[in-house]
Formats: structure tokens, C-alpha cells, sequence
């Protein structure tokens, strides 16, 4: 018995997809080169914490992810990150370190662009909670915001030519 063309591409289509290689997370793929890191007592609890910032493969986004008590262990990317923030830093990323106070210091933008502009966020753990407590674009008035609500429209006189 003969099958119409239809239910054949439809299942040629299926198994195809079944195919494709799924990226389970950002953090999995990325190489070392592809993301930075640094270690601190970020929650002052006694126990050292690891924080990575992970690029995007495409575009100019990376993400933020915390391991709280991990230290100086070697990474395990399997591990689902105590604190995960997609889409932190958008641009060029350059650097990623702490503070003399225990705070985490991002600087990122967009240089060579039609409107350059650098930003640095400091993120700091208050209360039992993660904020971007200062946010240094240009000249504007800054508010902090809890860590969970940031976004890049958070973001102060931003030139949106570069995304």
C-alpha cells in the first residue's frame, strides 16, 4: 500500500528535528575563553562563592551565574547555579572582578560603535538578596534594583545603537 506525500515528508520533518542538537544551557558550551570569573564571599557567610559571566556565543549578551560556597573548586557546569541572571551585561565585556568591600564589579560596552558607551554594575548581597546597587553610564542618577528585576532597559543613557 502506497503512503500520500504528505505523512512521508511529515515524518522524514520529525526524525530530522529529533536530530538537532539541543544546547542545554549557556554555561555547558561555553569554553573558558567565553567566560569570566571570579571568587568571593559574596553572601558573608564564611564560605567563598564563585561568580561567571557567560558570553553569548551570538550577539553581545552574557549572563550571570552564582555558586554560592563554591570557592576555588573547579567548576562543575553541570550544576544548576545558585543565582542565574540571563542577559546581564550587554556589549562588550572586559572585565569581571570584586571589590575592596565584597562587591561584584562588572564593566561592559560597545567601543568602535557609532555611540560608544561604557557601563560598570556593581552587584552587591543585602539582606539575603542580590543588587545592582550602582549602575555607572555617562552622568545619570542611579536607584538600586534587586538583582531578579535588572534588565538592560534598567540601564541609564544607554546609547541603543550598539544592540
Amino acid at each position: 500500500m502506497m503512503m500520500p506525500a504528505f505523512p512521508w515528508a511529515a515524518l522524514y520533518l520529525a526524525a530530522a528535528v529529533t536530530m538537532v542538537p539541543i544546547r542545554a544551557s549557556a554555561e555547558e558550551a561555553a569554553s573558558p575563553g567565553d567566560r569570566l570569573e571570579t571568587v568571593l564571599d559574596f553572601d558573608r557567610d564564611g564560605r567563598m562563592d564563585r561568580a561567571v559571566l557567560v558570553r553569548h556565543s551570538r550577539g553581545a549578551a552574557a549572563d550571570l551565574l552564582i555558586y554560592l560556597g563554591t570557592g576555588s573548586e573547579v567548576l562543575d557546569l553541570s550544576r544548576k547555579p545558585d543565582i542565574r541572571k540571563d542577559d546581564l551585561a550587554n556589549g562588550h565585556v572586559m572585565r569581571l572582578e570584586t571589590n575592596s568591600k565584597g562587591s561584584l564589579v562588572i564593566q561592559y560596552g560597545c567601543g568602535g560603535c557609532s555611540n560608544d558607551y561604557e557601563t560598570i554594575l556593581t552587584i552587591v548581597h543585602r539582606g539575603g538578596d542580590f543588587f545592582v546597587a550602582k549602575a555607572r553610564s555617562l552622568k545619570a542618577k542611579f536607584t538600586p534594583v534587586r538583582l531578579a528585576d535588572w534588565s538592560v532597559d534598567k540601564q541609564p543613557l544607554l546609547a541603543k545603537a550598539c544592540f
